[in-house]
């Protein structure tokens, strides 16, 4: 079959009427601002020029001027203005009362005056009739301001679906690229069909003329758009493939439907967001009659709609009557308000009825309002933690089940926190060992590097005696010398403390000393502080002495072996 262009068939304004309906109907563009910024005016009187703040409404058009009064922001401008009417001190962002009209306005400096900032956007939909087709066309009513204090509305294509006896064609009248979207102004056709519109509840009133004549005459469109989150285009999409969910429709049960079609497409939007073809609901479309393609009886189909039954009311109500369990009105709504028809599978997976459930919960209500399903969950939860028998049925709907739920949350608690005692008992006990095998380390590595200590010009050098001599030093110079202790005890680097010789005790820098290549990897003062020259000076003078010990260590190590 040719495909027809339907680009130049649609209509490139909307209905008229559409825009005065939006704002005197329904209300949803009738936003104004005050425009202010400062300015000069000259006093009649003494012609001098003083600075004022210059009012412009976009509702009137009119300018005023007002006084300057200084107003912190978290963003635009730091200052605003002194009402000329009432006397309030206005910040950007603010509202308040046109002092020329009285409109109700919403102040905004001049820098805050941007298409981004300051535009208002309304997604209307109207429907047309395109010979024997119908279309659907949405449209982007954008109310703009500028810097000057004007304001306009622009009307501009967006979505189009035009539905086809048994195809559904997409246009649309913007391009998207990554956050931005541009707006072409004329209607573009898309190669692939995709709800994006969606549910569709600001609709210009049309007649139900229009379909008269049409391919989807008979898909009872009027009656499901009345619905709450109805989704028109996703709705004929289904109608075209399956013609008898018009049926439902008829029999009162457009609301189920709208429901049904709006949790598939919903999933589908959350998983795949290209969401393409027809959803599928849980109805057997090889039936005609509505109760047999929901899987009800003519009188639970008239319970169904009497009731006002949701898609999982309808799932938890088949699943019951199959296991013999027939639920009246009465025990319906009881689970409804007291267990949740959603929580109705969570029960049926671990063999519990939700009807018993459901009454349980609705007496202990009575004992203490707090009382609902989250608790009684919450409290088979921790029930099976403390190894509770369950299957004791006294013990799973216990005669008080705040008390009970409150005092397993204690036990859980205690038994928590005399975990978390002995681990840490278990931890201090462990670090106790490992600090105890680094004493005789330590010792055997102070004996060492004993002969490195030195002392000149009213500065020493000293190793650490031992790990608390480090834990000491990290504590009161604010570093982290401590954590080096096992590095020292394995006898991987060494740490020596840098002292005034009238405080020997107070301690002043630490540093690292690379014993094979006789190098200072680090010296640090308090807060991790740099050197100051009078210790870079004795470290260099140090390091000269600590090398000549090690030279003549080894000249003494060779005549042993040479002996």
């Amino acid at each position: 079959m040719e495909e027809i262009d339907y680009a130049p068939l649609l209509p490139k304004e909307p209905t008229k009427g559409l825009v005065d309906w939006l704002v005197n109907k329904k209300k949803l563009l009738n936003k104004e601002l005050l425009v202010y910024k400062m300015d000069t005016v000259i006093d009649p009187l003494t012609d001098m020029r003083e600075r004022m703040v210059k009012l412009t409404c976009t509702a009137c058009r009119e300018s005023v001027y007002a006084e300057k009064c200084e107003a912190e922001a978290r963003y635009g401008a730091n200052f605003g203005f002194v009402h000329p009417e009432t006397n309030e001190r206005i910040k950007t962002r603010e509202h308040c009362l046109c002092p020329v009209c009285g409109a109700p306005v919403e102040a905004r400096h001049i820098s805050a005056v941007t298409l981004n900032l300051t535009c208002i956007e309304v997604y209307p939909m109207s429907v047309h009739k395109l010979g024997d087709k119908l279309a659907l066309c949405g449209w982007c009513v954008r109310k703009w301001f500028d810097k000057d204090g004007g304001s306009g509305i622009t009307v501009w294509p967006y979505e189009a679906y035009v539905f086809e006896e048994k195809r559904t064609v997409r246009l649309t009248g913007y391009l998207k690229c990554m956050s931005t979207i541009r707006l072409f102004g004329y209607w573009e056709q898309r190669k692939k069909y995709t709800d994006i519109w969606g549910i569709s509840d600001l609709v210009y009133p049309w007649k139900r003329s229009l379909l008269r004549g049409t391919v989807v005459e008979n898909s009872k469109l009027d009656l499901y758009w009345k619905e709450k989150n109805a989704r028109p285009v996703s709705y004929l999409r289904v109608w075209q493939k399956h013609p008898n969910i018009e049926n439902l429709v008829m029999q009162g049960a457009g609301a189920l439907v709208a429901e049904m079609i709006d949790d598939d497409m919903r999933n589908r939007e959350y998983c795949y967001p290209q969401h393409q073809g027809v959803p599928e609901l849980g109805i057997n479309w090889k039936e005609n009659r509505p109760a047999q393609m929901l899987g009800l009886t003519k009188e639970e189909f008239k319970r169904c709609v009497a009731e006002k039954w949701d898609e999982l009311a309808l799932i938890y109500y088949r699943e019951s009557r199959d296991r013999g369990v027939v639920l009246d009105r009465e025990n319906l709504q009881l689970i409804r308000d007291f267990v949740g028809i959603i929580n109705c599978q969570t029960l049926l997976n671990g063999k519990q009825e939700p009807l018993r459930v459901a009454r349980y919960l609705r007496k202990q209500k009575e004992k203490d309002k707090r009382c609902d399903f989250h608790i009684l969950n919450d409290y088979w939860r921790m029930a099976v933690m403390r190894d509770y028998d369950l299957a004791d049925q006294s013990v799973r709907y216990p005669a008080h089940l705040i008390r009970v739920h409150d005092r397993v949350t204690e036990e859980l608690r205690l038994e928590r926190e005399e975990r978390e005692r002995m681990q840490r008992v278990a931890y201090e006990k462990k670090k106790a060992e490992e600090k105890k095998k680094r004493k005789k380390n330590f010792a055997k590595r102070f004996a060492q590097l004993d002969h490195y200590s030195w002392e000149k010009g009213g500065i020493l050098i000293r190793p650490a005696k031992d790990e608390d001599d480090l834990i000491r030093e990290g504590k009161m110079l604010h570093h982290c010398v401590s954590s080096y202790a096992q590095g020292v005890a394995d006898g991987k680097t060494a740490i020596f403390f840098i002292r005034h010789t009238k405080k020997p005790e107070e301690p002043w820098f630490t540093l690292e000393l690379d014993e094979k290549s006789m190098k200072v990897l680090q010296n640090r003062g308090s807060h991790n502080s740099a050197r100051t020259k009078a210790v870079a000076t004795f470290e260099a003078e140090w390091l000269e002495h600590i090398r000549e010990i090690a030279r003549q260590c080894k000249k003494q190590k060779k005549r042993g072996e040479a002996a």
